[in-house]
């Protein structure tokens, strides 16, 4: 889903985001979260794929694994401890409780624009007939929480209103859209796949 929601901002606002997902920390005592960082240089390589006319689906879907790859290569990081948005937080703390002047880092434009989060979203699965929903993080950014179940999907997009930039029912439209898109990707070079080794095994 992360490279859905990834490809559906690029598409709509023509920009990449910042991302953000939250993962657990269960595995250490008092352990709470760590954020997943979603927007990665696979998952933008696959979005300009999917609004490049002269890509080839081949190339979109061999572009989307390695954005599923690359996002499950950083969550694991993440469930691990070994994310980086914890860390920078608890240095920048220990500056504060000393009353020590904060890193200039924490002010550079690179990690002020990796940190304004423009998208929110987060799993929360059940098999029930139910849904969450939260506000953004950013005043232009979108939250989106998502129940994905055996054969459909509840899916919360929110936004602010006082933002003429954002807006829910544009966005979401544009996540169905897309899924829609891959899904026809997807079952269009599996069945391209299939009658080539039909035909290799008739020969």
């Amino acid at each position: 889903m992360k490279s859905v929601f990834k490809f559906s901002h690029f598409r709509h606002h023509k920009c990449a985001a910042a991302q953000y997902e939250s993962a657990h920390l269960r595995i250490f005592y008092g352990g709470r979260t760590e954020t997943i960082r979603s927007c990665s240089n696979e998952s933008l390589a696959f979005a300009r794929a999917m609004l490049n006319p002269a890509a080839n689906d081949q190339t979109r879907v061999e572009l989307l694994k390695e954005a599923v790859n690359g996002h499950r290569q950083y969550t694991n990081m993440a469930l691990q401890g070994r994310g980086v948005d914890r860390h920078l937080l608890g240095l920048k703390l220990m500056a504060l409780e000393n009353n020590l002047p904060i890193p200039k880092f924490y002010t550079s434009p690179g990690y002020l624009k990796s940190s304004h989060f423009r998208i929110s979203t987060s799993q929360v699965a059940t098999k029930n007939l139910a849904f969450m929903s939260y506000g953004p993080s950013t005043d232009d950014g979108y939250a989106c929480c998502y129940n994905p179940r055996d054969n459909d999907m509840f899916l919360a997009v929110t936004s602010w209103r006082s933002n003429k930039e954002t807006c829910s029912e544009k966005f979401a439209t544009s996540i169905e859209e897309a899924l829609s898109k891959m899904h026809e990707i997807l079952m269009k070079t599996q069945s391209d796949k299939k009658d080539k080794k039909e035909t290799k095994c008739k020969k």
